[in-house]
């Protein structure tokens, strides 16, 4: 994880909460839509570089255990945790 743990990350990669699959997700500069209320600040591909969801609102930190984000999966109105894997800052 990053060591400024108070930078926003451009950039995730996470675990896909339903497939287990890696996702790689690029921020999204200025105002964006929302969803669940939050803020959509990624968007995240899959392993083809197809669209596979959108990351939202701001990774939960820990130093105990993996950072979260909040994932809206591709075509879907769920959002699910998902564990963040690698964070850019």
């Amino acid at each position: 994880m990053p060591q400024n743990l108070r930078a926003v990350p451009w950039a995730l990669g996470i675990r896909d909460p339903v497939s287990g699959s890696t996702l790689q997700c690029a921020g999204l500069p200025g105002a964006q839509d929302t969803a669940a209320g939050k803020r959509i600040n990624w968007d995240c591909n899959d392993e083809d570089g197809q669209p596979a969801g959108s990351g939202l609102g701001s990774p939960v930190r820990s130093d105990e255990k993996p950072w979260t984000v909040l994932f809206n999966p591709e075509g879907s109105s769920e959002v699910r945790r998902a564990d963040v894997l690698t964070a850019w800052c």
